[in-house]
């Protein structure tokens, strides 16, 4: 998956350190690297894949601590928590409204925006207050989709009929 435009990861970054001191964070080096290792990663990573990405950059950060950073940013409402069909967590900086494509197959997460989805279309729950729509849309990446049917062609027009059988 291509990395993020560096323009479009320098906004988020400003952006993510005003979001910070608004909440009474410090922006610390080691926050500001794992936050950038998402802004960059638009496949939604994996904690351990936010880690590995962050070692060359910062190799006296520990796995723990990259661990502590996610889910304090996730907390504070400054990252995504995104989860996978197969129960693992994925991770995403992208705030904005947005929905989320899974495959079932490979895993793949893909950033998706309908707006029809979003959460001013739910209506009052009675008994319930709404306070955040997490949707996502599960089915088969393209690259999934054609194996399959590289795998599983589509029955002919004739295979459904029985062939003569020979006694």
């Amino acid at each position: 998956m291509p990395a993020r435009r560096t323009g479009e990861v320098a906004l988020r970054d400003a952006d993510f350190e005003q979001r910070c001191r608004a909440r009474g964070l410090r922006v610390t080096a080691q926050r500001l690297a794992v936050y950038t290792v998402l802004a960059e990663d638009p496949s939604h990573p994996t904690a351990e894949s936010v880690y590995a990405s962050v070692q060359p950059r910062m190799s006296s950060l520990s796995r723990a601590t990259v661990y502590r950073i996610l889910e304090s940013l996730e907390r504070e409402k400054l990252i995504r928590r995104v989860s996978t069909t197969a129960g693992g967590t994925r991770f995403d900086a992208n705030l904005a409204p947005h929905q989320h494509l899974v495959c079932r197959v490979c895993g793949r997460i893909a950033d998706f925006s309908a707006p029809w989805l979003a959460r001013r279309a739910v209506h009052a729950v009675p008994g319930f207050v709404v306070e955040d729509l997490d949707i996502r849309i599960v089915g088969r990446c393209t690259g999934c989709r054609e194996t399959s049917v590289r795998r599983h062609p589509e029955p002919s027009r004739t295979s459904g009929k029985n062939p003569k059988r020979r006694t």
